[in-house]
């Protein structure tokens, strides 16, 4: 297990032996428990420390299977609860004062209601899909934060979603949905669901 710092490509002189050509290796770990929501906390609170900022996207990229979590290691074969996820984004906040900006989900089906209830309040917004996906279009959300700094948390996550739906997508037709964990807005999604199937 390491932890990297991948930079624009470059920016830095190319190195053939890391799977990412761009980017350097901070600290070697040895083998870790991946699923382990205490391993997620302390890489948050690492990096925040390492890299201070005012605002925070993360990005969550691994299997997803709903309700059962997400991020699964595959030397353990162990997954992380939805619950472990909550616990590890609470720790970084708690560190932070305050909740993430925008969190990613780039794993299959975890726009779903159990996973904006479990996660309320630990995010201000999150992307994700329902359904099966191939990963997320990272370099065009980026490249736009990188021309406007000042861009809030929605418009990134909405950039997320207009790369991913795309025509010209890696998976065009399938949708993702950019959702507000603010425990008020959870809520009123909750009443209007409830009005509707009533």
């Amino acid at each position: 297990t390491e932890r990297i710092q991948i930079f624009k490509e470059g920016s830095i002189p190319a190195d053939p032996r890391q799977d990412l050509h761009y980017s350097r290796v901070l600290e070697v770990l040895g083998e870790k428990n991946t699923a382990d929501p205490k391993a997620l906390s302390n890489f948050l609170i690492w990096g925040q420390k390492r890299f201070p900022a005012d605002h925070y996207l993360v990005v969550i990229g691994s299997h997803g299977m709903n309700w059962r979590g997400i991020i699964q290691d595959n030397t353990s074969n162990k997954i992380m609860s939805l619950d472990g996820l909550r616990s590890a984004l609470q720790a970084m906040n708690q560190v932070r004062g305050k909740p993430i900006d925008l969190l990613i989900l780039d794993a299959c089906r975890m726009a779903f209601a159990d996973t904006l209830y479990t996660l309320q309040g630990q995010a201000r917004w999150m992307a994700a899909s329902q359904f099966d996906v191939n990963g997320f279009d990272h370099g065009t959300p980026i490249a736009l934060l990188e021309s406007h700094p000042d861009l809030t948390a929605r418009a990134l996550g909405e950039s997320y979603i207009q790369a991913y739906s795309h025509p010209d997508a890696k998976e065009p037709g399938i949708s993702a949905s950019l959702l507000e964990l603010w425990p008020d807005a959870v809520s009123k999604w909750s009443k209007d669901f409830t009005a509707v199937t009533h």
